[in-house]
This record gives C-alpha cells, sequence and structure tokens, in this order.
C-alpha cells in the first residue's frame, strides 16, 4: 500500500503531489497519527512525506525510519 504522511505545515499543493503518486485520500495521515501508521505497515509499503521536517523530532523520525 502506499501512503502520505502531512502535518499543519501542508497545503494544497502536498495533497496533489501525494495524488500523482496514487496515494488514496484515505491513506493520508496527519503526524499526529504516525504511531497507527507505524503498526499497519507491511513489508513492500510506501510512505511519502513532503519533507522530514513533518517530524515533530529528530528522534520521532529516527523511530519511524
Amino acid at each position: 500500500m502506499t501512503f502520505g504522511i502531512i502535518s499543519h505545515l501542508d497545503d494544497s499543493t502536498t495533497f496533489e503531489l501525494f495524488r500523482s503518486k496514487r496515494v488514496p485520500k484515505e491513506n493520508i495521515l496527519h503526524i499526529n497519527f504516525i504511531s497507527n501508521l507505524v503498526n499497519t505497515l507491511n513489508s513492500g509499503d510506501m510512505v511519502y512525506v513532503v519533507n522530514v521536517n513533518r517530524f515533530f523530532t529528530v528522534a520521532q523520525f529516527l523511530g519511524f525510519g
């Protein structure tokens, strides 16, 4: 499956980018719900993030990676 991560920094341009990557609307998640995403990821899934500054901390980014 394909997912996208957004934050308060994103706007409609981000949604258009994700749509061009064929990310279903229901698979675009706010960064606050990243723990839910981590629990559902499987091998081969793809996650798009416009910029790493969408993560709140370096620790959160490293934990996700």
